[in-house]
């Protein structure tokens, strides 16, 4: 595949995603104790997914036709960070019944920012904190906030 086109595909497949996690949040179960059910934030997550997803289609769109003239890019084809990423997104959701939230985003944080930053780019211990500030940070915010339980894992 073309250069030109990683956007167009990538975002194709990101609205894919986003049809499926909006599907899947619609079967959440919902407790009666709280104003907003356990599936409201992957269902808002989804269709800001959808949202940016579109953004990059468009954007993969005009790009293909400003390239459409250019030849072919020979770099470094960025295949395997989108293999990579999909493969840790398959580990998060395996392992977040058994690890928990906190510790599977966290883990899952740090190695998508590795996958995403260029070699040069990386400092593993900004990442790490990172990684951790926001995972806690959002479990904290789920669980007072919202008043809505997420898997706890091993730590729970």
């Amino acid at each position: 595949m073309k250069k030109k086109y990683w956007d167009l595909a990538s975002g194709i497949v990101l609205f894919a995603f986003s049809i499926v996690l909006f599907v899947g949040a619609m079967n959440v179960k919902t407790l009666e104790v709280s104003t907003f059910g356990s599936g409201f934030f992957p269902k808002v997550v989804a269709v800001m997914l959808a949202f940016a997803s579109l953004a990059i289609i468009f954007g993969g769109i005009k790009t293909a036709r400003a390239e459409a003239e250019a030849e072919a890019d020979k770099g470094n084809p960025r295949w395997k960070a989108v293999l990579a990423t999909f493969a840790i997104m398959v580990a998060y959701a395996a392992l977040m019944p058994f690890a928990g939230f906190m510790i599977t985003t966290a883990l899952y944080l740090f190695l998508q920012i590795n996958i995403l930053s260029e070699g040069r780019h990386r400092r593993p211990l900004l990442f790490v904190g990172v990684s951790l500030v926001t995972s806690v940070g959002i479990y904290y915010l789920f669980v007072k906030a919202f008043n809505l339980m997420l898997p706890a894992g091993i730590l729970g």
